[in-house]
């Protein structure tokens, strides 16, 4: 069970980081940030049922250190430093922001799109990601973040 919780943070974590950097035409605030997931929908094909029905409707939090610099790239710049991911679409407008992100790996390929609500301190996301190979899988998760203080 371990291993399916760290394979999925694998696969999620370059998705709830693009929403995470989302800010208005200036970059976000540096500092800590707290990113909260929760799976709505799951399907993992290969993997007992149990494994799906562990990770639906439990949240999952993540801590993450924003540096100044990293803020001030913006998440595309942040991006850039996985080889494996290519921002598809990007869109941020007004306090809203939609976008998709795809990731090739060793394993298969991972699309995740999220749109949602942002501010430069916190955001608010609803995402849907396919996995395609080894770790085939469909899900839909509702995302939160907000900034939680300076980086320790």
């Amino acid at each position: 069970m371990a291993m399916g919780m760290r394979a999925f943070a694998a696969w999620f974590v370059p998705a709830a980081m693009l929403a995470a950097g989302a800010a208005q035409a200036g970059p976000i605030q540096p500092g800590l940030w707290e990113i909260t997931s929760r799976v709505e929908t799951i399907s993992i094909p290969n993997a007992p049922p149990a494994v799906a029905q562990a990770m639906r409707g439990r949240p999952t939090s993540i801590r993450s250190c924003v540096t100044p610099d990293q803020a001030q790239q913006g998440p595309r710049e942040m991006m850039k430093g996985d080889k494996s991911c290519t921002v598809t679409r990007y869109r941020m407008v007004g306090g809203a922001f939609d976008s998709e992100i795809t990731c090739k790996r060793p394993t298969g390929t991972m699309t995740a799109s999220s749109s949602g609500r942002y501010t430069p301190t916190s955001f608010t996301a609803r995402s849907q990601t396919k996995a395609t190979g080894q770790m085939a899988m469909a899900m839909t998760a509702t995302l939160s973040g907000k900034r939680v203080g300076p980086c320790k």
